[in-house]
């Protein structure tokens, strides 16, 4: 026998200023956002945002008399917002490569879920039994409700808070936009409610998430966020600047336009046009967004004027990038040759030496020490060559999982050393177009490295995530770190932070070639700032699944 209760209250008075337009804001840019983060293989994100866009067109539909009925059936899908925040602050935290914390376990998530579950179904077979009139009443479970809904939107963000410290600081931006986009979500839907029942209805609350909506579209669409103590000033100001441009342009056409738009004018206020000025700020990443895919699509290779002149200084970048190779290539050839042939008289030399002085001991130590010279002279003309006079890429589909560990085992057996080093490959097999020699040998190089700067015991670890249409490849060590000293000029040829003695001396050519190989795949190799996960370096080598460049160079 189904549950009977009060008569429903009806909605009482007009919707306030600016509701119908929060809604559509946060519908439309919730599912355009959730469509962009599914095609750059941000699940997660994706799943957050499209929450946020069925929450709000069940808020538009509760407030609606012809679609009240069905509306208020589904105010409880809005329990999918901190759900669906909570999947995106673990899958962010782990893109950063930081173990999950206890919050983001599967039992809390499952219990989430469990509760989520419970007040989406009774609000579906009892729509009025959490909230009345639209939304715009408390039910007779309100306050359960209420108070659940607060705690699974809390949890998340201060888990999110208390893992800032520990996070890199290329990935902490990403979870501090994400903690600020979350806190005015869920927050700005909490005061909408509020705001009803306290019979004071105001479109602040909607305001508030729509603003979330925006740092959404900021986490979603770029691929380096900026610092977070700087972005009203290197982010927004563009932005700020664009919009309140574009608020102008259409107050003025609303005053020139014949007919209705005059009308509208007159009707208008300041709080009219506050709320077009929001509307227009919080769009500005999905515009220029489309207005960047639209030109791409018109000017192809070009885009728009923003793009071209981007494209321009890239171009310029690496004309002189090149010549500078070229430079180097012609200097280092010319050195390598003039040096083999010199090593290999003395090491032919000492071989007829050796044949004389055989019995006697310290002659036959002078000679050996002479041989790991000459080793090591050869080897360093070697890499000259190999960084002056690239091999051809030869292109094929390559695992770079597979890859890492076929490296590991290059380097321990190429390069013994004392004591186990524990090694790992954890995430994707991230699958490329390259040369599986080269990467196999900028892999190996930054293995050389990891294993060099632990001791015994160390750990080393490599992992392997998607990004849009990247690879990332980290490479992490539990050691000491790289000095900041040589930070700056860390990938340049001949800096290194190894002496000459030790079992594999620094000639500073390594890091150089790893980046070059990175460069002529159309990829880059970075040093992350501060410490890794593990506490010592991480170097990133990003690469892209398709070669942006033509195969053979």
């Amino acid at each position: 026998m189904p549950v009977r209760g009060p008569a429903p209250r009806e909605r009482e008075g007009p919707l306030p200023d600016g509701f119908a337009a929060n809604i559509i804001a946060i519908a439309v840019l919730g599912a355009v956002l959730g469509l962009r983060a599914a095609r750059s293989g941000h699940k997660a994100l994706a799943t957050l945002c499209v929450a946020l866009a069925l929450w709000a067109a069940s808020l538009g539909a509760a407030a609606h008399p012809d679609a009240r009925g069905w509306g208020e059936r589904l105010l409880m899908v809005g329990f999918a917002v901190p759900i669906s925040l909570w999947e995106a602050a673990r899958a962010e935290i782990q893109r950063a490569g930081l173990p999950t914390p206890a919050w983001a376990g599967a039992r809390p998530r499952w219990w989430a879920r469990l509760i989520a579950a419970f007040f989406a179904t009774t609000g579906l077979i009892w729509p009025h039994l959490w909230l009345e009139a639209g939304g715009q009443a408390p039910g007779p479970g309100f306050l359960l409700m209420f108070g659940a809904a607060g705690a699974l939107s809390t949890a998340p963000l201060i888990g999110l808070l208390r893992t800032l410290p520990q996070t890199p600081p290329a990935a902490r931006e990403r979870l501090r936009y994400l903690s600020l986009a979350g806190a005015a979500c869920t927050w700005g839907g909490g005061i909408n409610v509020m705001a009803f029942l306290l019979h004071r209805p105001t479109a602040a609350g909607l305001s508030l998430a729509l603003l979330g909506v925006g740092l959404l579209a900021w986490v979603v669409h770029a691929d380096r966020l900026p610092a977070f103590g700087r972005f009203v000033e290197a982010s927004l100001r563009y932005s700020i600047a664009a919009a309140g441009l574009t608020t102008a342009y259409l107050c003025a056409v609303l005053v020139l336009w014949p007919g209705a738009g005059a009308q509208l004018w007159a009707q208008a206020s300041w709080g009219s046009a506050l709320q077009l000025f929001l509307l227009v700020l919080v769009g500005q990443p999905v515009l220029n967004a489309a207005r960047a895919s639209v030109a791409g699509r018109m000017l192809p290779g070009h885009g728009d004027l923003e793009g071209m002149a981007r494209a321009l200084a890239e171009s310029e970048a690496r004309s002189a990038h090149h010549q500078r190779l070229a430079e180097l290539g012609t200097l280092s050839s010319a050195v390598a040759h003039e040096l083999r042939n010199p090593l290999g008289v003395l090491r032919a030399s000492a071989a007829v030496l050796r044949a004389r002085v055989k019995g006697d001991p310290v002659a036959e130590a002078s000679l050996a020490e002479i041989d790991v010279q000459i080793d090591r002279s050869v080897a360093f003309c070697e890499e000259l060559l190999e960084l002056g006079r690239p091999a051809p890429l030869v292109r094929r589909a390559v695992a770079l999982g597979p890859t890492a560990e076929m490296a590991w085992g290059s380097s321990t057996a190429a390069l013994p050393l004392p004591g186990a080093r524990s090694f790992s490959c954890v995430g994707e097999d991230g699958a490329v177009e390259g040369d599986l020699h080269q990467l196999h040998r900028a892999i190996t190089i930054l293995l050389d490295n990891a294993r060099l700067a632990t001791g015994p015991g160390g750990a080393v670890r490599v992992l392997i995530e998607k990004q849009g249409e990247d690879v990332l490849l980290h490479v992490d060590d539990d050691g000491p770190g790289v000095d900041p000293a040589l930070r700056p000029r860390l990938f340049q040829p001949f800096v290194s932070g190894r002496g000459r003695e030790g079992p594999r001396p620094g000639t500073g050519l390594g890091l150089a070639i790893s980046a070059a190989i990175a460069e002529r795949h159309g990829g880059s190799l970075r040093l992350a700032d501060g410490a890794g996960p593990l506490g010592g370096a991480r170097f990133t080598l990003r690469l892209p699944r398709r070669p942006a460049l033509p195969a053979g160079l």
